[in-house]
């Protein structure tokens, strides 16, 4: 996950202009199912060990993977934040020999660069939320001015050609960012986001602006919610009952969950964190139904990234620590829900990333970093 600014907080505690989340704790829930459902702990499970498990190059050899060189030409250290194919990328570099900007690049499979915006590093940028659909690429981009105020403002480019990037709006009120692919949804030529109801720190905005630009549409809903998957909204909590809102249908629908288990959901599968008998926490993928309750191994790895079960299959995983990251003993791992069983992805891994059906990490190689991609699509 990038970088997360030091942005005012409320007096909830909800962040001004982003959230930051790790691991289970990031509730993102969106449930199509209508009725209440009821999850507890099942029977426990031996999860095989990390040392049995398979390797991804056995199991699938005919996955798309590629390798991404840190260094751009000009010297600058890349960091990609969305991925578009196997060398393709939207990503950050600062400017060449220490300047005085943070560059939003394209850079395309050939190795062409195009930069889509750059903002002066003294004003704390970050491209907080990246969307891309239709050949276009949207963004949130935050700065803080000198009183610690944060600046949020809606862009967007197209990928073809070299049409300027243009402003959508500066009318984007608390922008709330999770980390998750679904902090942006672009649809049907409409940007929506969530936002903070100004005066009401347990209220929320669901805004949205043509992908053209013009005046910004601002819906208040009562209540703590975040965007998930469009078209639904989940309320924001750490255990008990969740509300599920179709912004389309408006209809909301309540999940019940046992007050010590953290909730998280895509439409297909919900994510728990519950405790075993033995008192150890355990990962569990569930229907939203319900049904299909499976343990994730191994039993000592997390969740790697917020959204829940890429693609609708693959949980993206990892255990040990990456601090020092020429000692890195972080190990990366996907769980394959449609054949029940874990497979081991990468060692001494960094930074981990996943979105629009793509996962990708870093590894260092003695002074220089390499980044990694996996095609999950050709899996």
């Amino acid at each position: 996950m990038s970088r997360v600014a030091p942005l005012p907080t409320t007096a909830t505690g909800r962040k001004v202009g982003s959230r930051p989340v790790s691991g289970l704790a990031a509730l993102v829930v969106a449930v199509a199912a209508v009725g209440v459902l009821v999850w507890r702990p099942p029977p426990p499970e031996a999860a095989p060990t990390a040392s049995l498990l398979p390797q991804a190059a056995e199991v699938w050899p005919n996955a798309r993977r590629a390798t991404i060189n840190a260094i751009l030409p000009d010297g600058a250290q890349y960091q990609p934040a969305h991925v578009l194919d196997a060398t393709a990328s939207i990503g950050t570099a600062p400017e060449p020999g220490g300047g005085t900007h943070l560059r939003l690049l394209h850079r395309a499979s050939g190795g062409h660069l195009r930069e889509l915006r750059r903002l002066p590093t003294v004003d704390e940028p970050e491209f907080a939320a990246i969307a891309v659909d239709a050949g276009r690429v949207v963004w949130a981009e935050s700065t803080i001015d000198a009183s610690g105020r944060a600046h949020t403002e809606m862009w967007a480019a197209d990928l073809a050609g070299d049409r300027p990037a243009r402003r959508l709006t500066a009318d984007t009120g608390q922008f709330i960012y999770l980390g998750s692919e679904y902090d942006l949804a672009v649809q049907d030529g409409w940007l929506h986001w969530a936002a903070i109801s100004p005066g009401r720190e347990t209220d929320t905005e669901l805004r949205t602006v043509s992908l053209d630009g013009g005046p910004v549409t601002v819906e208040a809903r009562p209540g703590d919610w975040e965007l998930s998957r469009w078209p639904y909204l989940t309320s924001v909590g750490s255990g008990g009952p969740v509300r599920l809102h179709d912004v389309v249908a408006r209809r909301t629908t309540q999940v019940a969950a046992a007050a010590d288990e953290v909730v998280a959901c895509s439409p297909s599968w919900c994510r728990l964190l519950v405790t075993a008998p033995d008192g150890q926490p355990q990962n569990v993928l569930v229907r939203p139904d319900g049904g299909d309750r499976q343990i994730v191994a191994p039993g000592t790895a997390s969740p790697s990234v917020v959204d829940v079960a890429a693609l609708d299959r693959f949980e993206v995983l990892s255990e040990g620590t990456a601090e020092d990251p020429d000692r890195s003993s972080r190990v990366l791992y996907l769980y394959d829900v449609a054949q029940r069983r874990t497979v081991e992805i990468a060692r001494g891994v960094g930074t981990v990333q996943s979105r629009g059906g793509f996962l990708w990490w870093s590894t260092v190689a003695g002074p220089e970093t390499i980044w990694h991609t996996l095609d999950m699509r050709t899996i």
